[in-house]
């Protein structure tokens, strides 16, 4: 909040002050170009600023052939408008419209648009779109939060496997989807995600998409662990394949990072899964639930890691 007052401040002081050094006409209109182009990213800055410039010279040509034609009265500024309005938002540049009005009004108060007025105008154009480009090169840097993010993320998401580890091994299922924790995940994840998009766009001289798509691949892989949770309703009976899908767990835990490679995690879980079919299926019928309900949990394991392993290919 205090930084951005005193970009408006620079902006509207700064652009103002230079238009009256340099002698401009209107110099005031300098100061709001400038404080119309602070945006709130860089990428959205420049790209204004380009619309800004386009338009401008497509508002001359029609104010030549407009006021020329038709007189320098209200009526022509009408016209203008409805002939360049729909040309600026066919060029999606609806940024454009307010200060092409500005300039237009400036010439039906010149009276006539001569060499030296058109300079005029682009010269107030150029300060203000300059003074705006100048200060949103200095943003706010996220990537502190965003790592601090990263690693609160990957602790939780360590706990909940931690978690499920430990239940495998003694029978019970107490991380359940109202768990506070839990529900705060999710919105660590989007709110993290979303600051990485704003980083992307603040910094167009350096990329960002890295952290959009590690909070991507985050989130996907929150949302599988809320369906994972549905196969842990059930009392687990004490079974060698347990106990060892219990260690697995806990190995993957422990392996929370944003470069870890989970290839290796797939195949020993693939070796795991491939042992677990040659088993004979039980015929007690909570045996077999139980047995249902560890497959099954594999599955979802082979998903989660899965998703970690497109992450890192599309990264690369």
């Amino acid at each position: 909040m205090l930084l951005l007052t005193f970009k408006y401040f620079i902006a509207v002081v700064g652009a103002t002050l230079l238009a009256s050094q340099l002698s401009l006409d209107f110099p005031t209109s300098a100061g709001v170009i400038a404080m119309l182009s602070l945006l709130r990213t860089q990428k959205q800055t420049f790209y204004v600023a380009w619309k800004r410039i386009l338009t401008a010279v497509i508002g001359v040509i029609i104010c030549l052939i407009v006021f020329n034609v038709l007189g320098y009265h209200i009526a022509s500024l009408g016209i203008f408008e409805l002939i360049f309005i729909p040309i600026a938002l066919m060029l999606k540049a609806k940024d454009g419209i307010v200060v092409n009005t500005v300039i237009a009004m400036h010439y039906l108060s010149y009276g006539v648009i001569s060499p030296e007025n058109i300079m005029n105008e682009m010269a107030l154009l150029g300060i203000g779109i300059g003074f705006g480009i100048v200060l949103n090169l200095h943003m706010p840097d996220h990537e502190p939060y965003l790592k601090s993010a990263q690693e609160e993320i990957e602790e939780t998401m360590k706990q909940f496997f931690l978690s499920i580890s430990k239940e495998l091994q003694e029978m019970k299922w107490v991380y359940g989807p109202d768990d506070i924790a839990f529900k705060a995940l999710e919105q660590k994840i989007k709110k993290a995600k979303s600051k990485a998009l704003r980083a992307q766009e603040n910094f167009i001289f350096s990329d960002r998409q890295d952290y959009v798509s590690y909070f991507q691949m985050r989130l996907d892989q929150f949302y599988w662990m809320l369906y994972m949770q549905q196969h842990f309703e059930k009392i687990f009976v004490t079974q060698k394949e347990a106990m060892a899908l219990s260690s697995f767990t806990y190995e993957m835990a422990h392996q929370f990072t944003p470069d870890n490679d989970a290839s290796l995690l797939l195949l020993e879980l693939k070796g795991m899964r491939e042992d677990f079919l040659k088993k004979d299926i039980p015929k007690e019928m909570m045996i077999f639930e139980n047995y249902a309900s560890l497959f099954q949990f594999m599955n979802d394991l082979e998903i989660f890691l899965t998703l970690k392993v497109k992450y890192l290919e599309k990264d690369d």
